[in-house]
């Protein structure tokens, strides 16, 4: 008989603790898988990978005064070089378990205009913090440039309408067919409440029409539905993998060309090489490759970037 030495949850947690180590964070060691991979995704959705982008600004934020366009160009040179923007985003970019609602719920980030660099929490440097702030949205090769607006504009509808009437393609996802709001709009304040409590409706826009949210909308934790579903996917087509593995123990030592060792253990381990899984027997350093495994495995997409 042959037993399976494995722990692929372990393996996925150490993944996710060395993950948000090379980001800069200090995970303490002893957080569970789930917390690791939320606090994971949780940084992944905040931190901007370094590339150079487009960028697209919109009209109304071309008829911004003179001296606040000019902060605008100094970001917009940096988005385009690709230069590290986290030393503009969220003050709270060095705490990978608070959430950003603004970001989960309406996909936006929003910007620091500072010149002067200064320390942050936790060590990080960051950019001197402004009273007005840029909102932006991110693509792979491309960032719009929303509006720049003071702190507290967290729930201002007028950022998705903006959105809408300058690039209606990038609204056009979440548009609510079939759905209608009626009455009067909801007031800035009723939505703010419902930010607070990490909820969310549907959103009346200028053409008449509603919206979700292009974050993909809040669980009652405050995260991203989104990163809660790409967590919680990873980690159940983990458990499966290992399961069927399990299963067919004896086919992987018969393929193997006998029970690996002299104990009749078959050590196995999961590694996760650029957001693809791979299962290594580790007494022959061997990669199994598992064809049967490729449905499983369509959830580990959400670890590529």
């Amino acid at each position: 008989m042959i037993t399976v030495d494995a722990d692929f949850t372990e393996d996925l947690r150490q993944h996710f603790l060395a993950q948000l180590r090379a980001f800069g964070y200090t995970p303490a060691d002893d957080w569970t898988c789930d917390r690791a991979g939320m606090a994971y995704f949780r940084a992944r959705r905040r931190l901007v990978v370094q590339r150079p982008r487009r960028v697209h600004l919109s009209n109304e934020l071309r008829a911004r005064a003179d001296s606040l366009l000019a902060l605008v160009a100094m970001v917009a040179a940096e988005v385009e070089r690709g230069d590290d923007l986290s030393l503009r985003l969220s003050r709270e970019v060095p705490l990978p378990e608070v959430n950003d609602l603004l970001l989960n719920d309406w996909g936006i980030h929003h910007l620091h205009l500072g010149r002067r660099r200064e320390t942050g929490r936790k060590g990080w440097p960051r950019v001197q913090s402004t009273r007005d702030l840029l909102f932006m949205c991110l693509g792979a090769d491309d960032a719009w440039f929303i509006d720049v607006r003071p702190h507290g504009a967290w729930v201002d509808v007028e950022l998705l309408e903006t959105i809408r009437l300058n690039w209606p393609d990038l609204m056009q996802p979440y548009l609510l067919r079939g759905i209608t709001e009626s009455g009067a709009p909801m007031t800035r304040e009723e939505r703010a409440n419902l930010r607070g409590v990490h909820a969310q409706a549907a959103i009346r826009l200028g053409d008449g029409l509603c919206y979700c949210g292009p974050g993909g909308g809040l669980v009652s934790s405050g995260d991203a539905f989104l990163d809660v579903r790409a967590c919680h996917g990873v980690m159940t087509a983990t458990e499966e993998v290992e399961q069927v593995l399990r299963d067919n123990a004896k086919a992987i030592a018969a393929a193997l060309g006998g029970a690996p060792g002299t104990d009749d253990v078959l050590r196995l381990r999961l590694q996760i090489r650029d957001g693809v899984p791979v299962y290594v027997e580790t007494v022959t350093d061997t990669e199994l490759n598992c064809p049967a495994l490729a449905k499983i495995e369509e959830e580990f997409r959400w670890l590529r970037r």
